[in-house]
C-alpha cells in the first residue's frame, strides 16, 4: 500500500478500522446513521449549569454518561486534592494528573483535577476517556489490539462514540496529545463524520490548526475507499 498517504501508517489505519468494525458489531448499530450522533460543545448535548465547582463538574459528568449510553452504570466522581499552585509543580508529575479511572466491582471510582474545569473542552474530554475506560474495562482484552492498546483503544473508542471534536480540541487546549497523535485523531473522527454524514458540523466546530488538520484526514481517508465502504456495507 505504498500509494497511501503518509498522514497516517497502515498499520494504525487498519487498526483504527478494525475498531470501528468492532464496535458497530458490538453497539447499536443506527448510532452511526445520525449526524447528531457527533458530540459538540453546546446546550443540545451538555445541561450541566456553568460553574467551577464539584456540582458543576458533577452535572458535566452525568452528561457525558448520558451521551455514552452509561446512566445506569454507577461510577463516583471526587475531585483530586490540590497543592497550592505555586508550589504544586515542586511535587512532580503527580501535581499534573489530569483524571483517573479506579476500577472496582461494587465501587468504582473517577478522579479529575479540579484545575482543567478552567478548560472546559480539554474538562469533557478528560472525564469522557475516564468513562469510556469504565465502559470498555468489561471487553478490553477482545478488543483489535488486545490488552497493550488498551489506553490507545480508550482514547479511539471516545471518538468512535461521538467525541471526536471534543478529543481533539481538548488535546490542542491541553497543549498535550496524550496517549493519541492528533493525525489519529483526525483520521478516526473523519471516518466517523462520513459514516454518520456530519461532515458540516465539523467544518463549523473547529478552526486553526484543528480545521487544517481535519482537512488533510478527509483527505487521506479517500486513500482508504475500501476499508471504509466495507465498513459502511456493516451498518
Amino acid at each position: 500500500m505504498f500509494w497511501k498517504s503518509e498522514f497516517i501508517s497502515e498499520d494504525l489505519a487498519l487498526w483504527v478500522f478494525d475498531n470501528y468494525a468492532w464496535a458497530i458489531d458490538h453497539h447499536n448499530q443506527r448510532f452511526w446513521l445520525n449526524p447528531d450522533s457527533l458530540v459538540r460543545p453546546t446546550k443540545q448535548y451538555f445541561k450541566a449549569k456553568g460553574g467551577g465547582d464539584h456540582a458543576s463538574a458533577l452535572g458535566v459528568f452525568n452528561d457525558i454518561k448520558r451521551l455514552l449510553g452509561m446512566s445506569k452504570k454507577r461510577i463516583a466522581l471526587e475531585p483530586i486534592p490540590q497543592l497550592p499552585e505555586n508550589i504544586g509543580h515542586e511535587y512532580g508529575q503527580t501535581s499534573m494528573i489530569a483524571g483517573q479511572y479506579f476500577p472496582d466491582e461494587f465501587n468504582p471510582l473517577i478522579t479529575y483535577n479540579p484545575r482543567i474545569m478552567r478548560q472546559p473542552i480539554n474538562f469533557i474530554a478528560t472525564l469522557a476517556h475516564e468513562l469510556m475506560h469504565a465502559k470498555l474495562d468489561p471487553v478490553a482484552d477482545q478488543l483489535p489490539g488486545g490488552w497493550d492498546a488498551h489506553e490507545l483503544a480508550t482514547d479511539l473508542h471516545c471518538i468512535i462514540h461521538g467525541f471526536g471534536l471534543i478529543q481533539l480540541q481538548g488535546a490542542a487546549d491541553a497543549g498535550w496529545a496524550g496517549y493519541m497523535t492528533q493525525p489519529t485523531r483526525a483520521f478516526a473522527t473523519a471516518i466517523f463524520a462520513k459514516l454518520t454524514g456530519s461532515e458540516a458540523h465539523i467544518a463549523a466546530a473547529l478552526t486553526g490548526r484543528e480545521a487544517k488538520l481535519m482537512k488533510k484526514a478527509f483527505k487521506a481517508l479517500k486513500d482508504w475507499d475500501e476499508e471504509f465502504c466495507a465498513l459502511r456495507a456493516k451498518l
